[in-house]
């Protein structure tokens, strides 16, 4: 809030106060793409990064995991242009996730900013939106649980900055990491093996999960 005092014609003084709106972040989209749960077709049309208006993208580490990506894979991305990432878009599949961390802007002072990352989880075209949201944090809890053997696994969007890989079978570190989880948080399972009651190995499991 700020108080202007000024003088009238009548030399008497007058108070105004006017309240002022604190500045808002600068935030980035992929194109006019709206929210992080994403069709992967619409997603493959886009062209560039936006930012905010009065801000210049500068950079940004982009990782690559989930469906159709055996291991993380990692690119810098230091225009606004997506043609450079054009390669590994184009791998991905439903269930992929694509995060951007570590994101620069420049303001129009040109004074470089670091903003909020966010991943993109994606669906085919197929995959119905109306599914209750409940049904993936049951799944993420049912999962998390297991006894895993071999794998891998990967922590990231909310309350991770930066993508965390552990090994399935790394149960303390798994559970601290998931105790930091929240909406947002994205828990993505790479060729992941657990012990079923019965002894023997189950499948192997490679798919990501978006908490809400």
């Amino acid at each position: 809030m700020m108080v202007i005092i000024f003088f009238a014609s009548n030399a008497k003084a007058q108070i105004l106060t006017v309240k002022t709106l604190p500045n808002q972040a600068p935030e980035f989209t992929v194109g006019n793409i709206d929210g992080t749960r994403t069709n992967i077709d619409s997603f493959k049309l886009q062209k560039e990064i936006r930012v905010t208006k009065g801000y210049k993208f500068k950079s940004a580490s982009v990782y690559f995991l989930g469906a159709n990506f055996q291991n993380v894979k990692s690119a810098f991305l230091d225009t606004s242009s997506l043609n450079g990432l054009d390669a590994l878009i184009k791998k991905c599949v439903a269930g992929s996730v694509v995060t951007f961390d570590s994101v620069k802007v420049i303001d129009k002072k040109g004074i470089e900013i670091s903003i909020a990352g966010k991943s993109y989880v994606f669906y085919s075209g197929e995959y119905n939106i109306s599914i209750a949201l409940s049904e993936a944090n049951k799944e993420i809890f049912e999962l998390i649980g297991k006894d895993f053997i071999s794998g891998t696994i990967y922590f990231s969007g909310g309350n991770f900055p930066n993508v965390i890989t552990i090994l399935c079978k790394d149960m303390e570190t798994k559970k601290s990491l998931f105790a930091r989880c929240g909406p947002g948080s994205v828990i993505s399972f790479d060729n992941c093996v657990y012990k079923n009651t019965n002894g023997t190995s189950s499948k192997p499991v490679s798919k990501s999960l978006k908490m809400e």
